[in-house]
């Protein structure tokens, strides 16, 4: 049996090592492209997250997880007055083994952790202090619970609605904001998600983007921020 284990202890090994190489090379590809985009734009990027977005923009909904929230591939700069952070976001699993499952008396052994989960955020920070306000694709799961919770908010128009959940504890701060300008943008990228919080709005294609489409990302945040009825940010700042 002991004999047996050797080679495919080998060969499960030299699968694990093929696997990290195939991964690290992807890796180098993309942070080289978002290291392009970010000299051809003016904008700053770091491979690390100095800031540590997932702290930072805690109050987001995506940055609250039970995995472990890990950021990194920062870009910052400013586009039209806005500054901005675009960041890959991961979710890791940590995971140990038993000794004992693989003969090894009773030693605990840790692996590499299990990425569960990654995406890319984009960030814009105004000089406003929202409610906190989501909107994200609706799932099954948010059309059963609805039925009991009741917390989704619903529009005039069917196809968002039907195609996006929406949370706010303010519901006449949602249908301001939620206007037929930003249905549509929402409607044209369906996949998206859009989060409302303290001074900033997120945006995330709930995976990850490539860097060619890091300008459009951006800039589909700014015209989403452009959105938002003037007399919303007035009575915002008001009441400020």
């Amino acid at each position: 049996m002991e004999i047996l284990l050797i080679p495919v202890a080998i060969i499960a090994a030299v699968a694990v090592i093929a696997l990290y190489f195939l991964r690290s090379s992807a890796l180098q590809k993309r942070q080289a492209e978002l290291f392009l985009i970010s000299q051809k734009n003016g904008w700053v990027f770091s491979i690390d997250d100095p800031d540590c977005m997932p702290i930072k923009y805690g109050y987001f909904e995506c940055m609250q997880s039970d995995f472990d929230v890990r950021a990194g591939n920062v870009i910052s700069g400013v586009v039209e007055g806005y500054s901005f952070n675009v960041f890959d976001v991961t979710y890791w699993q940590p995971r140990e083994i038993e000794g004992d499952l693989i003969g090894l008396n009773n030693i605990n052994y840790r692996l590499p952790d299990k990425k569960v989960r990654e995406f890319t955020c984009i960030v814009i920070e105004t000089n406003l202090a929202f409610y906190p306000l989501v909107i994200r694709p609706e799932t099954m799961i948010d059309k059963f619970a609805d039925k009991f919770v009741g917390e989704d908010i619903d529009f005039e128009s069917e196809e968002f609605s039907r195609s996006f959940y929406v949370r706010c504890a303010d519901k006449k701060f949602a249908y301001d904001i939620v206007n037929p300008r930003t249905m549509d943008m929402m409607i044209k990228h369906k996949g998206w998600t859009v989060n409302l919080a303290a001074n900033s709005l997120l945006v995330t294609p709930n995976k990850l983007l490539p860097a060619q489409g890091y300008a459009t990302a951006v800039d589909f945040a700014i015209r989403f921020a452009e959105a938002i009825p003037e007399y919303i940010t007035d009575q915002i700042r008001q009441q400020e």
